[in-house]
């Protein structure tokens, strides 16, 4: 198994807003062993890594485990080889359509996967959409959710984001003080 590491850095204002913010329990940090400041993710960087722990999905991409120092958050993920689909359609011209249903396919299939966890992704686009694997068949999987968002935890959403060139039509057409359906936008 071939894995890779996203390092970012860690913000909170405060050791004290730091110590408040941890609250997301990683993998590697069993229950019953004592709970280490490494185990937990801060909020700054962690909504995006508190969801992507609970998708597992073969179409989604794994985060594996979270590392934590004072200064980075170190997570390591499953190693996608094949570059970014959005280089596979650009470098060959497009796709054929039979291979444009096989990867679409599986986005779908991801995708749904994610709705079915009651996440939004908000930002899919062809940069995001990874391929495990450099030949034809590979897997493609969904990655980057950074800009996603956990339904649990939302409330109407009124402020479009993403990116500009691959939104919905209503997002970009959203007005102020309007809502839209992140599902569909998705």
């Amino acid at each position: 198994q071939h894995l890779a590491v996203k390092v970012c850095r860690v913000q909170a204002d405060s050791e004290k807003q730091r110590r408040a913010e941890r609250e997301v329990r990683l993998p590697g940090c069993l229950p019953g062993r004592p709970a280490q400041p490494e185990c937990f993710v801060t909020v700054s960087c962690g909504s995006q890594w508190k969801i992507a722990l609970k998708l597992n999905h073969a179409n989604v991409l794994a985060l594996r485990e979270v590392h934590i120092d004072d200064v980075y958050i170190y997570m390591v993920m499953d190693l996608c080889d094949g570059g970014e689909l959005f280089d596979r359609v650009a470098r060959g011209g497009g796709l054929g359509e039979d291979l444009a249903r096989y990867y679409f396919k599986q986005i779908v299939a991801g995708l749904a996967y994610c709705h079915e966890q009651q996440v939004w992704h908000r930002d899919l686009k062809l940069e995001n959409l990874l391929m495990v694997e450099k030949s034809t068949d590979s897997l493609v999987k969904i990655a980057d959710f950074g800009l996603s968002k956990d339904a649990a935890e939302m409330k109407t959403v009124d402020a479009s984001c993403g990116t500009v060139s691959y939104m919905a039509p209503e997002i970009c057409l959203l007005q102020p003080g309007q809502v839209y359906n992140e599902a569909k936008a998705d």
